[in-house]
């Protein structure tokens, strides 16, 4: 029986990748979607090239102006006391709903960025985030052919869909993002963070499909023999098992956690937010990574610096997250940013830092969520992975 390929009528499970450059690094957006290729919205290249594709077949197509060239024309002023949104300032280079906005025209996305502003003035930006870049686009045909039941009627315009936060996380033309106003490291919670982590919660907080995905991520960028700290550790480190790591040392808050992951081969306790350089000896480790944890950080920066001072040159600094969290214990300025804009926050961390190098993000979205899972079915898609990693200089 011949493997199965894409018809005219099929519908298909694909992976969409967004790839371009900025001055703040490399970046890839995924997006995987079941695509119905008789009533969707593609583009015409790419609904031919898809035909007679089966698993593993991936199509690229060079970089172009996929969202259009940065129109002056889509910018909009407002007097500064017509500002909308009592519980969100108006701050330089971030992003608000245009629905709060009355009277803004059609065009753009569902965003506004706020790119100038003075005493009396604010100056919206309602181009897409990707305006004006040169993106390349891929597609990799993951079901040739599957059996699903469509989310809604009518076409989907995927291209549409996959722009939907891809660019947020780059600083507009006009200058850096303000992402520390108004004490953003405040929490609602200010207790000593031991008291809140002492109960052993025994738990993963990703899905399984996206476990699986964020481990396949560490054995793309990890090499075998290195050693390895996992920042902010509990019951998973999200290591490939086959992957033959030298040490792997985990800092986390409680003990019982760290002793049940499998993947450790020592640990510590140790509270970040209190003392945020890690004990570690200086060079002495491969790489770094952390796993949906970053948001909780109230010196990033200062946690930062100790883990370069721990890195070898060339060392990986690798920090992963989803859109789950404590609401207690994450920062304030976390929960206030869309999920893109908090990959833009952790890229300026990693720009303030200093000494990295080859930095790149990944965002990662739309898989299925597992049928057992806790939350299905009233969440049927897994949890999203957004993921910053460069080299120490």
């Amino acid at each position: 029986m011949p493997d199965p390929v894409i018809g005219q009528r099929s519908t298909a499970g694909l992976e969409f990748s967004l790839i371009w450059d900025s001055p703040r690094g490399h970046h890839q957006d995924d997006l995987f979607a079941y695509v119905n290729l008789y009533q969707d919205d593609l583009p015409l290249e790419l609904a031919r090239g898809l035909i007679g594709a089966g698993a593993g077949r991936r199509l690229e197509f060079p970089p172009a102006l996929r969202f259009g060239p940065r129109d002056p024309g889509m910018r909009r002023v407002l007097a500064r006391a017509d500002w909308p949104l009592a519980d969100a300032p108006p701050r330089q280079g971030r992003f608000y709903p245009r629905r709060a906005f009355p009277g803004l025209g059609a065009g753009g996305g569902p965003v506004a960025r706020l790119v100038a502003a003075d005493e009396t003035s604010l100056t919206l930006d309602l181009n897409h985030p990707l305006a004006g870049r040169e993106v390349a686009l891929a597609v990799t045909v993951r079901e040739p052919e599957v059996s699903v039941r469509l989310a809604a009627p009518g076409p989907v315009d995927w291209l549409a869909r996959l722009g939907l936060g891809p660019g947020m996380q780059i600083p507009a033309p006009e200058g850096a993002t303000d992402f520390y106003a108004d004490q953003p490291f405040r929490r609602q919670a200010e207790s000593p963070d031991p008291e809140f982590y002492r109960q052993a919660r025994m738990v993963p907080h990703l899905d399984a499909a996206a476990r699986t995905r964020l481990e396949a991520l560490h054995a793309r960028l990890l090499r075998p023999g290195t050693r390895v700290l996992d920042l902010m550790a509990s019951l998973y480190s999200h290591l490939p098992p086959d992957l033959k790591l030298a040490e792997v040392i985990g800092i986390g808050l409680n003990q019982a956690e760290l002793e049940a992951n499998p993947a450790l081969t020592r640990s510590l306790v140790h509270d970040l937010n209190a003392e945020p350089r890690p004990p570690l000896e200086p060079a002495s480790l491969d790489a770094i990574i952390c796993t949906s944890s970053l948001e909780y950080l109230t010196q990033p920066q200062e946690v930062l610096a100790g883990c370069l001072d721990a890195l070898k040159p060339g060392g990986l600094l690798l920090m992963s997250f989803s859109n789950r969290y404590f609401p207690p214990k994450v920062v304030r300025i976390w929960s206030e940013l869309h999920e893109f804009e908090r990959l833009g926050l952790a890229l300026d961390y990693y720009r303030r830092a200093g000494g990295l190098t080859d930095i790149q993000t990944w965002s990662d979205r739309g898989w299925p969520r597992p049928a057992d899972d806790l939350h299905y079915p009233e969440q049927q898609q897994s949890d999203p992975l957004f993921a910053i990693w460069g080299r120490k200089s």
